[in-house]
């Protein structure tokens, strides 16, 4: 599996398009697409993406401890270290443990 980054400056800035391509339709492009589905439908899910200033990564919420908010930066504290987010706290709360 290869996962690629393209930027698209047409697309809103809340707007993210996933575009999955394989040579057949397999159980495990299935289940992929389903997670993103469930994603984008506001599931319940266990992990919050968080947009660094050079990748998106995504958290597990049981291991965020802390979030400061800085205007349209987020210093995250997590388990694992601590990241400077390029997000307003509205996004991250989108998805994060408070939602």
């Amino acid at each position: 599996m290869k996962v690629k980054f393209n930027v698209n400056g047409k697309l809103p800035s809340d707007e993210v398009v996933f575009t999955i391509s394989a040579n057949k339709l397999t159980e495990e492009v299935k289940e992929l697409m389903q997670t993103i589905e469930k994603k984008e439908l506001g599931s319940q899910s266990e992990v919050v993406p968080v947009t660094l200033f050079d990748k998106i990564i995504m958290l597990k919420k049981v291991d965020v401890i802390a979030v400061e908010d800085f205007g349209d930066e987020l210093t995250i504290y997590a388990i694992q270290g601590k990241y400077q987010a390029r997000e307003p706290m509205y996004r991250f709360i989108r998805y994060s443990i408070f939602n």
